[in-house]
């Protein structure tokens, strides 16, 4: 048996979660709900500001998934000019002058995705700093050496050939690997044999 709730009854329970966790994209309607309104109630949002790469990060990534929102403080120009200190516009493939791709190569050239930090290191096409490669807490930027992978895979019974077919990143003499690709590697291996 399945139960419907009203979303006046989700929005109210999602009150009681961190933002982060509020506007999990669910649904449209609730993502652009928390999106117009802040993540306080009380807030108006016209006064909300972002601080952390972090929020910035998924607010950028919630306009290119639904587009900006009219009439509101979330939009492509008003998110550049407020929340990114941008000035002027950008011009796109096709010459025109668009907000939306000063947004674009404000977000994405030259800043670390992990952080949000100037750097000129690129990881397969990704922007990473150095300090985010190697923290473990950020899972989708944490880079491992070939001899832990190898470690790690043949802990678990893996062949190293595996490991070491995998596409890396020279860093010095060092072979960096993704900890995420490693262990996808690893799962995937396990699962056929």
């Amino acid at each position: 048996m399945s139960v419907f709730l009203c979303y006046d009854v989700i929005l109210y329970i999602g009150e009681f979660q961190l933002f982060v966790d509020r506007i999990s994209p669910t649904n449209k309607r609730i993502v652009k709900h928390h999106l117009i309104y802040g993540p306080w109630p009380s807030a108006p949002p016209k006064n909300m500001c972002l601080y952390s790469w972090c929020a910035k990060k998924m607010v950028f990534t919630y306009l290119k998934m639904f587009g900006p929102v009219n009439n509101t403080w979330l939009t492509w120009k008003r998110f550049g000019m407020k929340q990114l200190q941008i000035t002027r516009r950008t011009r796109n493939f096709d010459g025109k002058l668009s907000w939306k791709e000063s947004v674009f190569r404000k977000m994405t050239w030259g800043r670390c995705q992990g952080c949000g930090k100037t750097t000129q290191s690129v990881v397969f096409g990704t922007a990473l700093c150095g300090n985010c490669r190697g923290l473990p807490l950020k899972t989708n930027c944490y880079m491992i050496t070939t001899e832990k992978a190898v470690q790690k895979a043949k802990r678990r019974g893996v062949p190293a050939a595996l490991i070491k077919e995998m596409p890396f990143y020279r860093l010095g003499q060092c072979k960096l690997r993704f900890n995420v690709e490693v262990n996808k590697e690893i799962a995937r291996f396990e699962l056929e044999n």
